[in-house]
């Protein structure tokens, strides 16, 4: 059974996903809105309650991964694996070997943007390495059509989705994952 999660589709992350809110000495201890330095203002407290917290749920995440599971990468941007983000230190560390027999990696870049990275680049490689070096199986993917289909649903006039739409109406079939993606979108 395949499932889609992200993490801030789950319970906890659900409830504190866009919340701003940072720690105090004072009552009531937590403060929450303008008065946090906020998750990407880390210079002076790099370890703020906001921080911690994604930093946490991504350990955990990680660790709670089972079976078959897939990354999308930002191919658009470079490196599309940076050594500072949460992928690479607080998930690809913290995934358990015994639980997860493979990773899948998809880079995908929205349409109407220039790809930087495919599954060849530097970043990308040094991911792949990583996984290895901790014996879990990994298959990487530059623009898998199943996630173009869907991102093509916001970005119909990008020449990659008009493309992608004569090539599926010329051969008088549509994608079964087409169909059922845009169901879900209308659905949602």
């Amino acid at each position: 059974m395949k499932c889609v999660v992200i993490k801030w589709s789950v319970f906890a992350g659900y409830l504190i996903n866009g919340l701003r809110f940072c720690a105090q000495s004072a009552p009531p201890g937590l403060i929450y809105g303008s008065n946090c330095p906020g998750f990407s203002n880390t210079s002076t407290c790099p370890w703020n309650a906001e921080y911690s917290f994604w930093a946490s749920a991504s350990k955990h995440f990680a660790n709670e991964a089972s079976g078959e599971a897939t990354v999308m990468i930002n191919a658009s941007l470079s490196p599309a694996y940076p050594n500072s983000s949460f992928l690479a230190k607080w998930e690809v560390p913290h995934i358990n070997p015994s639980k997860l027999s493979k990773l899948n990696i998809w880079m995908v870049t929205i349409p109407g943007q220039n790809t930087k990275e495919t599954c060849l680049s530097d970043s990308i490689l040094t991911l792949k390495s990583e996984l290895t070096q901790r014996n879990i199986a990994w298959n990487c993917t530059d623009e898998p059509t199943e996630v173009l289909l869907f991102l093509c649903l916001d970005h119909e006039s990008e020449e990659i989705c008009k493309r992608l739409y004569r090539s599926s109406a010329s051969s008088n079939q549509m994608s079964f994952s087409f169909i059922l993606i845009s169901l879900l979108t209308l659905l949602t």
